[in-house]
C-alpha cells in the first residue's frame, strides 16, 4: 500500500485525543480525514486542534460519507462492539480499545463477523507495548517458566470510569498480560475474593495457567497508583513497576536494578496496527487474545 492510510477516530474524549496526538506524529503514514463524537463541543475543539476537516456526531453518517481504510474506536465499553460491527460491515480495518466488548459473547459476535471479511481487527492491549513488560518477558524467556506471578493494579478511578466494571477497565490489562508473558492456553480460575464498599470494589483472584500459579489484585480503592508484577522462578526473582519504569531482578544470587526507557507504548501499538493493515509482519494482538481475556473475566464474575 503506497498511499497514506485514510483513517477516522470515533470517540474524542481523553483517550481519543491521545490517539489523535500520536496519529498527528505519524503524518507520513496516515491521514486523519474524519472524527466522530456525540459531544459537539468536544468535536469542534478537537477538529480545530488537530486540523481535521470532517467531523460527525453520527457514526452512520461518517461511514456513509467518508472513504476510510481504518478506524480507531475509543468510546465507552458498551458501545465498542456495536460501532466495531458497523465498521466491519463496511470492510474497514479496526483498532478497538480495550476491553473490546463487555462480555465474551459480545466479543465472539465481533470475531465471527471479522472472519467473514479480509479486515484487520486489533484490540488496544497497550500494556503489551510497555518497555518494562517486554523486559520482563525477555527475562522469563531467558530464565524459564516461573513458579508464580503476581499482578497488582491498584488506584482510585474517577466517577466517569466507574460506570465500567473494574475488571473490564483495570483487570483486563493483567489478564491479557498473563497470556502474553506466559504463552499459556489452559486457564483455571481457582479462587475469587471480592470486597465491595460504597467507594468501590477490590478483587483478589487466584488462577492456574499451565501449572504456573497466578495472582491478580485489582483494586479501585487505593489512594496510591500501583502497577507491579512480581515473578518467582527457579533461582530467579523479578519485580517490574510500570508506573515508575523500574525493573529489579535477582538471577543466580546477583541483584540488578534498572530504569527501563523506550518509545511511548501507544505510539508503538498504533505503528504495529498500521503494519498489520498494510499486510506487513506485526506484533499486534488479535481478537483471539481479546476473547481469551474476556472469557477469564466472565469466569471470575460467575464466581462472585
Amino acid at each position: 500500500m503506497n498511499d497514506k492510510l485514510k483513517v477516522g477516530v470515533v470517540g474524542v474524549g481523553r483517550w481519543g485525543r491521545s490517539i489523535l496526538r500520536v496519529l498527528s506524529e505519524l503524518k507520513d503514514l496516515v491521514n486523519v480525514i474524519a472524527i466522530c463524537d456525540i459531544n459537539q463541543a468536544n468535536l469542534s475543539e478537537v477538529a480545530k486542534r488537530f486540523e481535521v476537516k470532517s467531523k460527525y456526531t453520527s457514526i452512520d453518517d461518517m461511514l456513509s460519507n467518508e472513504s476510510l481504510d481504518a478506524i480507531f474506536i475509543a468510546v465507552t465499553p458498551e458501545n465498542l462492539t456495536p460501532i466495531s460491527l458497523k465498521a466491519l460491515k463496511d470492510n474497514i480495518h479496526i483498532f478497538v480499545e480495550k476491553p473490546v466488548a463487555c462480555s465474551y459473547k459480545d466479543a465472539l459476535k465481533l470475531y465471527e463477523e471479522s472472519r467473514k471479511r479480509s479486515v484487520v481487527v486489533v484490540p488496544g492491549f497497550i500494556m503489551r507495548f510497555n518497555p518494562v513488560v517486554n523486559a520482563i518477558k525477555e527475562l522469563i524467556e531467558k530464565c524459564g517458566k516461573p513458579y508464580t506471578i503476581d499482578f497488582r493494579r491498584l488506584s482510585k478511578r474517577p466517577p466517569s470510569l466507574k460506570q465500567t466494571h473494574v475488571l473490564l477497565d483495570l483487570g483486563i490489562h493483567d489478564i491479557d498480560l498473563m497470556f502474553y508473558l506466559l504463552n499459556c492456553d489452559n486457564i483455571r480460575v481457582s479462587c475469587v475474593h471480592r470486597y465491595s464498599s460504597i467507594n468501590g470494589e477490590s478483587y483478589n483472584i487466584s488462577l492456574e495457567c499451565d501449572e504456573v500459579s497466578v495472582f491478580l489484585r485489582v483494586d479501585e480503592l487505593s489512594p496510591i497508583k500501583i502497577r507491579e508484577i512480581d515473578i518467582v522462578g527457579a533461582n530467579y526473582y523479578i519485580r517490574g513497576d510500570t508506573v515508575n519504569n523500574k525493573l529489579l531482578y535477582l538471577i543466580q544470587g546477583k541483584v540488578f536494578e534498572k530504569f527501563i526507557t523506550g518509545e511511548e507504548p501507544l505510539k508503538l501499538e498504533i505503528i504495529e496496527f498500521i503494519k498489520a493493515v498494510e499486510g506487513k509482519e506485526s506484533s499486534s494482538p488479535s481478537l483471539c487474545d481479546a476473547l481469551k481475556a474476556l472469557k477469564v473475566v466472565d469466569e471470575i464474575l460467575s464466581q462472585c
